[in-house]
């Protein structure tokens, strides 16, 4: 079973990257803060950061970036979806399927976010009339190759299914 190597792995390294820091945030060369998936989805703001963010505003109005609870979402299904293939005979093409979805929904929430980011980062430099830059973390990008891992397991799945059913067939043939 080829696609449990890539998603438990996948699994594992998304639910972990999700806390570790995801972006800096810099001002006029000074660091501002460096964020988490997990503070960026609550809304919770290191209290370094909160003068600069406003941080009661940015918790009360927008509510945290609720939609990056995709992620760990993605994460949990997936690990859940192998426990129950090799443990309680999920079907393998149901588990791929699985998979595929989580992968695929994660990474369009992170691409939506990553747009939505530098939108309001052009939007913020135009009013505040700073340079504010954005810098990706390593836990930014260790997310993105965990879900990538999912659509892959989730293809390796459906590739197993197929070479099954192939396999029925020329048997039964003879």
């Amino acid at each position: 079973m080829k696609s449990g190597l890539f998603s438990g792995p996948a699994g594992v390294i998304i639910m972990i990257a999700f806390f570790l820091p995801w972006l800096t945030v810099s001002c006029s060369g000074s660091q501002v803060a460096t964020l988490s998936g997990y503070e960026l989805a609550t809304g919770t703001l290191p209290q370094s950061a909160a003068s600069f963010f406003e941080a009661q505003r940015y918790s009360e109005e927008r509510g945290g970036e609720t939609l990056l609870y995709v992620v760990p979402v993605a994460a949990i299904v997936a690990l859940l979806s192998l426990y129950l293939n090799l443990n309680h005979g999920l079907a393998a093409s149901v588990a791929g399927k699985l998979y595929y979805m989580t992968g695929v929904a994660g990474l369009a929430a992170m691409l939506l976010k990553y747009f939505n980011w530098q939108s309001d980062l052009a939007e913020a430099r135009r009013e505040v009339g700073m340079i504010i830059n954005l810098e990706y973390e390593p836990g930014w990008w260790l997310t993105l190759i965990g879900l990538f891992g999912l659509v892959i397991a989730g293809y390796l799945a459906h590739q197993e299914t197929e070479d099954r059913s192939v396999h029925k067939q020329s048997a039964s043939a003879r």
